[in-house]
């Protein structure tokens, strides 16, 4: 009996004993298949990495041929001064003139075009202030088209985004002595294109958003124009607000469009007495506010330039 017992004994032992292999074994297998899978992810995943965008190299301005605008076929090479960029050039044989880089104000439009604002200093009183292109090459840089921007005017901000280039400045409001500061604000905003940039609206003492004004300009236009838009509060006085019409740089129209009107929205037409025979350039539309007290500061004005 006692061998018996000793017996089931023993084969209980080898059965634990061979359920507890079995058991490692199994955890064994595991584990493998598991590092095998691990071991298969880490070999077919793929690690996609995306550059960031790389800012455009900003080009030396020194050596830059800058055409002096209005002054047909005369250029001066800018260099640098200490920390200004400028340049000499000659108006006749008693005086010089001087064009001066805005500082720290050259701005990518794209890889190879930037914009910078400048000043021409024709020997005078005046100093006015232009918005240059430049276009770049691996070899070099091009000075290829100038905007005017105001004259004895203050630099506040550039901005560029996509195609729109918005320039900020401080002018004088209407009739100001040139005398005073500048306290005004006023933006101009240019469309780059490959040909240059195109100048499409200002906006004086006013925030842009408050306005809206569309009108259409083709080559079959006949007048009246329409123009209709919105303006904001208080620009109205007695039902309508001076409006003024260029074309081609030359006023050819000054008179009062009508307010048509729910609250400040308008419709208006421009009917001009005299027009040149030939209409063709760029036709720009002015509008004001109606500003009835003697406070010059409250003159306010929206431009809209037109082409076709």
């Amino acid at each position: 009996m006692g061998k018996s017992n000793s017996l089931i004994t023993i084969v209980l032992v080898a059965l634990i004993a061979l359920a507890a292999g079995w058991y490692v074994g199994q955890q064994d297998l595991v584990t493998l298949e598991n590092e095998e899978e691990v071991a298969v992810e880490e070999e077919t995943s793929v690690v996609v990495e995306i550059p960031e965008k790389e800012e455009p190299v900003l080009p030396t301005l020194e050596n830059v041929i800058f055409q002096v605008p209005e002054q047909e076929g005369v250029t001066t090479t800018i260099m640098l001064d200490g920390e200004i960029f400028t340049g000499n050039f000659t108006i006749d044989e008693e005086s010089e003139g001087t064009v001066t880089v805005v500082d720290n104000q050259l701005t990518a439009v794209n890889e190879t075009n930037f914009v910078v604002p400048f000043v021409v200093n024709n020997g005078g009183t005046g100093t006015f202030m232009y918005l240059a292109l430049l276009n770049t090459t691996d070899e070099s840089t091009a000075h290829v088209d100038s905007q005017f921007l105001g004259d004895r005017v203050g630099f506040e901000t550039l901005l560029v985004e996509k195609n729109i280039v918005t320039v900020e400045t401080l002018d004088r409001y209407e009739g100001q002595a040139m005398a005073e500061d500048p306290t005004t604000p006023v933006i101009n905003r240019f469309l780059f294109q490959s040909t240059g940039l195109q100048h499409t609206e200002t906006f004086v003492n006013v925030d842009p958003d408050d306005i809206e004004m569309s009108a259409s300009l083709t080559a079959e236009t006949v007048f009246p124009i329409t123009i209709t838009g919105t303006v904001p509060a208080g620009w109205v006085f007695e039902g309508d607000f001076p409006a003024q019409v260029m074309l081609a740089g030359e006023e050819v129209l000054l008179h009062y469009a009508t307010q048509g009107f729910e609250e400040e929205t308008f419709t208006g037409t421009l009917e001009p007495e005299e027009l040149p025979e030939d209409l063709e350039g760029e036709l720009a539309i002015t509008i004001f506010r109606d500003n009835a007290s003697d406070d010059r500061s409250l003159d306010a004005r929206y431009t809209k330039v037109i082409s076709r």
